[in-house]
């Protein structure tokens, strides 16, 4: 009703390793109402690794990391969390200021299905994402994940910066496969950042390739976007979208982005368009 694993920041180096962990606070208000509660792998203390675990059925996040620094999460197979709390994600990490997390490493993992129950999560809108890098969480490296089926988002970055992130896959999450936001008055900039060879890949005609949201500067601040591709084969006209202080969101289509904002020189669309998405068929190796 509460965690499988629980290692505060009293611990550190620990090695999380080839456990599979199942049904972890499935019970809709049978647990804490803490902002850990349902996690099934929760990860504070430094120089600390979860990796090469099997993770399925978590009632908030599959993997917590947050508070200290050199935290990794590597090669993790994670499919079915959120399922009785919302604001979560398959691999969740935050910080209460930007003293933390000199690095973190996200690397290799599979992230797969948010599975929300009203009667557990108790909003009719679901903060829901496959890999969230949340409050300061700064020099944080996202490289080589999958991610799928998530309800709100693929890979959201929220008042944070510095952050890497490479080599991902990014499909058929709900509202868009890739989401920054610095909200007014809240946290790091979401600046410095390295986005590159990454695929955003929209499902449906509705989802965003990319959603970019900053209340108080310009989004061209955010770093180097270079070589991903923006990818909606079904209506790939206007998949990425900004909102820059307050104002009117606007849409573009990747050319139309491109000579706006300067950014994204060698990233592509889709090579084809197709009539349904039947065409698609997405596969992994677990």
């Amino acid at each position: 009703n509460e965690n499988a694993m629980n290692f505060t920041s009293y611990y550190s180096r620990l090695t999380i390793t080839n456990n599979v962990v199942n049904n972890t606070g499935i019970i809709p208000g049978a647990g804490q109402s803490t902002q850990t509660t349902g996690d099934a792998i929760n990860m504070h203390g430094p120089g600390s690794i979860a990796s090469y675990n099997t993770i399925n059925n978590s009632g908030h996040n599959g993997i917590d990391i947050e508070q200290t620094d050199n935290l990794t999460a590597s090669y993790n197979y994670i499919t079915n969390f959120a399922m009785t709390r919302y604001d979560a994600a398959g691999i969740y990490s935050w910080n209460a200021d930007s003293s933390y997390a000199t690095i973190r490493t996200i690397d290799h993992n599979i992230i797969l299905n948010s599975i929300q129950t009203s009667s557990g999560i108790g909003t009719s809108d679901p903060a829901l994402w496959g890999i969230c890098i949340d409050g300061d969480s700064k020099n944080t490296v996202i490289t080589n994940n999958t991610v799928s089926n998530a309800y709100t988002g693929g890979i959201f970055v929220l008042n944070s910066g510095s952050i890497t992130i490479s080599g991902n896959t990014s499909y058929n999450n709900g509202e868009y496969q890739q989401g920054f936001i610095h909200a007014y008055g809240e946290g790091m900039n979401v600046a410095n950042m390295s986005v590159k060879n990454n695929i955003f890949f929209s499902k449906t005609s509705t989802q965003l390739a990319f959603y970019d949201r900053d209340d108080s500067s310009h989004f061209t601040t955010v770093g180097l976007l270079d070589s991903n591709y923006y990818a909606r084969p079904i209506n790939d006209s206007l998949t990425i979208n900004t909102v820059v202080g307050y104002a009117v969101p606007t849409t573009y289509s990747l050319a139309t982005w491109k000579s706006y904002s300067g950014l994204d020189t060698h990233s592509g669309k889709s090579p084809l368009t197709i009539p349904s998405t039947s065409y698609l068929n997405f596969q992994f190796n677990a």
